[in-house]
């Protein structure tokens, strides 16, 4: 069974939703396994997690911006040999990390992303190092549009930015389906990928309904058309 190894910055905090994946996964027939860990895991040197990225598959790593932990992270991906590792969210260190097959991202500047990546960076830096970080989450809000449009030689980078689009849309559908995408594209494993799911970062969230409605306008449609309010009604 193919092992995945999370590690991320915030992870004690969503545990309720990676119960919700790991249903909907049993559910599809996916057979992974999914260890999940955080940054005080990586703090305490701890040696479950050492364990767990020896036995990896696949390593994932987010939020993650201290250099100790960078350097104690490094040392267990060399020895363990793990082959596949993507990173995202973190310090220039962590994310010197990453790879996913041919692709990989120099530390130290840009350099390793294909050059029309490259050049929408710098439209949104200005140039400022220091806003690399503000520019990827940036670009992933476009990256759905750019995907079609990519060569077969940058499939690589493809399943890199496809994973972070995802990882960004991150409700329990989306995370399942970018556990699918890794599987697939990293591990040659026959699942399919449904296309990612937009959370608008405003909107109306009805308890009845996993729809999410990016405007008033939106809700009302289908509270009118499921019959949950008729015109005329008064609105809080």
């Amino acid at each position: 069974m193919p092992t995945i190894t999370m590690i991320n910055g915030m992870e004690r905090f969503n545990a309720h939703v990676w119960r919700e994946v790991s249903a909907l996964l049993q559910k599809d027939g996916v057979a992974v396994r999914i260890l999940r860990f955080h940054d005080g895991h990586v703090r305490n040197h701890d040696e479950a997690l050492a364990k767990a990225i020896a036995e990896a598959d696949v390593v994932f790593i987010s939020l993650i911006n201290d250099r100790e932990d960078a350097d104690w992270l490094t040392a267990q991906l060399k020895r363990s040999g793990v082959r596949t590792v993507f990173a995202y969210e973190s310090m220039p260190e962590v994310m010197g990390l990453t790879q996913v097959g041919d692709y990989r991202i120099d530390s130290s500047k840009n350099a390793s992303m294909p050059k029309p990546m490259q050049a929408i960076l710098r439209l949104i830096t200005k140039g400022r190092d220091e806003d690399t970080l503000y520019a990827y989450t940036k670009l992933t809000k476009a990256a759905a549009k750019l995907l079609p449009l990519m060569p077969a030689k940058l499939k690589d980078f493809r399943t890199w930015l496809s994973v972070n689009i995802y990882w960004n849309q991150p409700d329990a559908v989306n995370l399942s389906q970018m556990i699918r995408l890794i599987l697939r594209d990293c591990l040659n494993v026959k699942v399919s990928v449904a296309p990612v799911r937009t959370i608008p970062q405003m909107g109306c969230f009805h308890p009845d309904t996993e729809e999410l409605f990016a405007d008033n306008n939106e809700y009302i449609r289908w509270a009118l058309k499921t019959k949950r309010y008729r015109r005329g009604q008064p609105l809080v």
